[in-house]
């Protein structure tokens, strides 16, 4: 049995927004709209003597989606690992039993788990503790397997998960997780875009990029696998973001034949392939046991960096 959601695939954010976009997706494809904004924020964390570039959405970003599912009005600062996703539970034994029957009344079932314990691909197994939301939707019965949302090795999407596999994870951190009831999932009929902030959004992101091209200089390089892997994380946000942006340019109507719209879509394609490329030269040189060249990394995210404000005063110029 599973429930009916439909993976959100366009771009991915993180495991979080993703999963709740599935679901709001799922019941008003308009909703994905909401994720093209270009409501995200560039900065640079200093954390005693190293600074490193840091990428997350915005406040706003995150309580749009959680306020339209849960039927919210927060407006405080969000927090991923407080704002409640449904009926709180400490999954134990008998929660697990359970969870076929409650996917069986149309209810899925989020779960805090340790990437540390849970091999899908991600650099963080076996080496670094971090948090991550598992989405189950579904039990095959005749395999014993929970289907699951996650980010794995083939991208997001469903993927399955052995009954024992998935019991010897919960067995070792005894998770926290939500029951949320999908049949009362009641959506806003009307999706709010407001054009406004995307102008405002665009003139904030280019002040952040240009301090971080003023602070490029002091930046530290990643030193132990920890800092390699936020880093890496860094630069395939970048990257989801400009396939964003192209859902962003289309959503704004930019019109491609014109001289200006042609020109943001070239930019934006080729920050994609950068993004990209760099985010690979990386990986290659890892699974290769190479020396990773950071000097010449940060001489690229220079000139990365320049293009990215050029986009966004193109596409001022275009608001």
């Amino acid at each position: 049995m599973s429930v009916l959601i439909t993976p959100y695939t366009e771009h991915y954010m993180n495991c979080y927004l993703n999963n709740l976009y599935s679901i709001a997706c799922s019941y008003d494809s308009n909703y994905k709209s909401l994720s093209y904004r270009n409501d995200f924020c560039y900065s640079i964390i200093k954390n005693q003597d190293k600074n490193s570039l840091h990428f997350d959405y915005t406040n706003d970003f995150y309580l749009s989606i959680y306020n339209a599912i849960y039927k919210s009005k927060h407006n405080q600062q969000f927090d991923i690992l407080k704002f409640p996703l449904g009926e709180r539970k400490k999954i134990d034994f008998e929660i697990f039993k359970n969870m076929p029957k409650y996917l069986e009344n149309n209810q899925v079932l989020f779960i805090m788990i340790d990437l540390f314990d849970f091999n899908n691909g991600n650099v963080f197994y076996g080496k670094i503790h971090r948090e991550h939301f598992l989405l189950i939707s579904g039990f095959n019965q005749n395999n014993n397997e929970f289907i699951v949302l996650d980010d794995g090795s083939k991208g997001y999407g469903f993927y399955n998960i052995e009954y024992n596999n998935l019991f010897s994870l919960m067995e070792k951190d005894m998770p926290n997780g939500y029951i949320l009831d999908i049949s009362k999932v009641r959506l806003p009929s009307k999706v709010e875009i407001n054009y406004d902030s995307i102008k405002n959004n665009t003139t904030r992101l280019i002040n952040e990029i240009k301090y971080i091209l003023d602070g490029l200089p002091q930046i530290s390089f990643p030193i132990n696998y920890y800092e390699y892997c936020e880093f890496l994380i860094f630069i395939q946000r970048c990257f989801n973001r400009h396939i964003s942006n192209k859902c962003l340019l289309n959503f704004l109507c930019v019109n491609n034949n014109t001289t200006l719209g042609e020109q943001l879509f070239e930019i934006n394609k080729m920050l994609l392939s950068n993004w990209y490329n760099l985010r690979a030269r990386m990986l290659k040189k890892t699974f290769a046991g190479e020396e990773i060249q950071y000097e010449k990394i940060f001489q690229k995210l220079q000139s990365m960096f320049d293009n990215e404000v050029v986009f966004w005063l193109l596409l001022k110029k275009y608001l």
